[in-house]
């Protein structure tokens, strides 16, 4: 990190707000408010944050050119100063959200615009898809169909528990009563619990395992 970088800091779902780095500072005996730390860099806010990657261009959004889904630690993008000052102002632009419990952690939010974009890669036999579909029990992340009917689609980060499946079928139940059609049921997560394997006796419900991938290449 050196002077006049641009910091773009990042929540998991939303971009908290821009950064210019300013000088590098030594503070022998430490910091005043952490004497462990003795290095500091001035820094300058845009003042422009924070919204919601969902709320900003498709570009910005995963596994788009300019995608801004990275890692929760220090990550190098290579950005044009264009693509910067674009999206400064789109910030600007956009409604800004409140900062609530857990909006700075990993969430379903990325996974979901993922899938929402790309459902296909999550089964190919699915020709639609609709997300926070509302059942009498709650909102479920996505109501698919294919040809043979409909499709409940749950989303969980880390490993899904028991109450993910017990969540599921509670969905799948009440979709059922609405129209007494046939409906199957996926739960995606990043891993599943030995319970969570062993209740999957039957086709109606299909466990989809996701993980992160980091693509790296020399630039020439």
């Amino acid at each position: 990190m050196e002077k006049g970088d641009i910091a773009i800091i990042l929540g998991s779902a939303t971009v908290l707000d821009l950064a210019t780095i300013g000088d590098f500072e030594y503070h022998m005996g430490g910091l005043p408010e952490n004497e462990s730390h003795a290095y500091w860099r001035h820094v300058k806010f845009y003042d422009v944050g924070p919204v919601r990657l969902r709320d900003l261009p498709e570009k910005y959004q995963m596994y788009q050119d300019f995608s801004l889904h990275l890692p929760g630690t220090l990550s190098s993008f290579d950005f044009e100063d264009e693509v910067i000052d674009e999206l400064v102002e789109v910030m600007k632009e956009a409604v800004p959200v409140e900062l609530e419990e857990g909006l700075l952690s990993f969430d379903e939010d990325a996974v979901q615009q993922y899938i929402e974009r790309n459902f296909r890669d999550l089964d190919p036999s699915l020709t639609s898809i609709e997300r926070e579909y509302h059942t009498r029990v709650g909102d479920v992340d996505f109501l698919a169909k294919d040809k043979k009917g409909k499709v409940a689609v749950e989303v969980k980060v880390g490993t899904a528990q028991d109450n993910a499946m017990g969540q599921l079928l509670g969905y799948m139940n009440s979709i059922r009563k609405e129209d007494n059609k046939k409906i199957r049921g996926i739960l995606v997560a990043e891993g599943f619990t030995e319970r969570v394997k062993l209740a999957v006796k039957s086709d109606d419900i299909t466990l989809i395992k996701y993980k992160a991938k980091l693509d790296f290449s020399v630039e020439d």
